[in-house]
């Protein structure tokens, strides 16, 4: 059974929610402390899944409380409960948190984060992996992002549609934004499902709040993005998103196209996520898959015993991406085509894309078709696929 624990020095708060999760005790174990000393007494005594703590309490304040449970238990979920709803709160707290859930608490909107939290385990299981990624907060965005996200938020002109720019040219930066933002997809009706919602989500003088707190925003290693070839993967994935923006147009409702051109920016996020947690066993997969010539995924497998899709889509279900993007990512590198009633056109888009642009049309005749229609992409299909049959 999942764990969670409630810390709020409002016992009256505490029973309101205690009485409003009343019908989640048989999937719930749920815990209370009026303050932090207490809170971390119980987690000596039995471990939990997720921690929601009151920001301002006397004594131990939220921040220190969930500060210490970071360096204590940092595959703990962290979840800041406030009513302060200011940018130096967000700023100061948002390097330590997963999530902000702003008082008073919308128990509808808190009912489906526990529900996706509850569905973790489904997509990956090993404990060592997911307290790796428990504890991340933060991924590093490529140095050229970096340079242009400073320019751009040192300029008071600066638009929102400019930021969001940027941040579709960087995986790590979008995921970012979006891990930010996560909480109002619980909250708000209909959520936020692109770059463009959640920068003016945010604001710009928000984002330059978390900017100048520079734990928040941080700049990757440019020797790591070269060993790695993170410049490579962003190229392709905006190739992928390209042509699966013109697959969505050409076939499906094009109100689509925002969450497949997300959805292929970050369907590979989980080899930059194994690049900066696990640099040495992302090492190992890179040798095994070209001496012995087999696929990624099946190198991966030999030396994680998972692969980078359900890494990805972990992290990305724990920092609360819109439904469509994580079940993008977490199949985005099966065999064949992803089929079944509940497979979005968005995941099918993305998957044809990718193997499009990696030359391989085996499954993706009807796409290829689709695509070469248009002289706009004769070259560029000609240039990565030898032959359509």
């Amino acid at each position: 059974m999942n764990k969670i624990l409630f810390v709020d020095d409002d016992p009256n708060l505490l029973n309101g929610i205690k009485r409003g999760l009343h019908a989640l005790r048989s999937e719930w174990n749920m815990s209370f402390a009026t303050n932090g000393s207490e809170a971390l007494e119980l987690l000596r005594a039995s471990s939990v899944d997720i921690v929601v703590s009151d920001f301002q309490m006397p004594g131990m304040n939220g921040l220190e409380l969930l500060s210490q449970i970071e360096f204590d238990y940092p595959n703990v979920i962290r979840v800041m409960l406030t009513g302060q709803a200011d940018k130096v709160t967000y700023a100061q707290t948002a390097n330590i948190c997963h999530y902000f859930f702003w008082k008073p608490l919308k128990l509808d909107g808190f009912k489906r984060f526990l529900e996706r939290i509850a569905g973790l385990n489904m997509i990956l299981s090993d404990q060592e992996l997911k307290q790796h990624l428990n504890a991340l907060t933060s991924l590093p965005i490529h140095p050229d992002s970096y340079t242009k996200l400073t320019t751009c938020l040192d300029d008071l002109d600066s638009s929102s549609k400019l930021l969001a720019h940027i941040a579709g040219g960087d995986i790590a930066l979008a995921m970012q934004l979006f891990k930010l933002t996560s909480s109002a997809n619980f909250t708000l009706a209909g959520g936020i499902s692109t770059l463009e919602d959640a920068v003016a989500y945010l604001d710009l003088d928000t984002i330059r709040s978390l900017f100048s707190a520079r734990h928040v925003l941080t700049s990757g290693s440019l020797d790591a993005c070269r060993e790695f070839k993170l410049e490579q993967l962003q190229q392709h994935s905006f190739r992928v998103a390209r042509l699966a923006e013109a697959l969505i147009r050409e076939t499906e409702d094009p109100g689509l196209v925002a969450d497949a051109v997300l959805g292929s920016l970050l369907f590979d996020v989980g080899r930059l996520v194994l690049a900066h947690c696990l640099p040495e066993q992302y090492r190992q997969v890179i040798v095994l898959s070209a001496a012995e010539q087999i696929s990624f995924k099946d190198a991966e497998r030999r030396i994680l015993k998972t692969d980078h899709a359900a890494v990805g889509g972990y992290l990305a279900a724990l920092w609360g991406l819109p439904d469509p993007v994580i079940e993008t990512i977490r199949q985005h590198n099966q065999k064949q085509p992803p089929v079944g009633p509940d497979v979005s056109a968005i995941t099918k888009a993305v998957w044809h894309a990718n193997r499009i642009c990696q030359g391989d049309i085996g499954y993706s005749q009807e796409q290829y078709r689709i695509l070469v229609k248009d002289k706009k992409w004769s070259g560029f299909l000609e240039s990565v696929c030898s032959q359509a049959d």
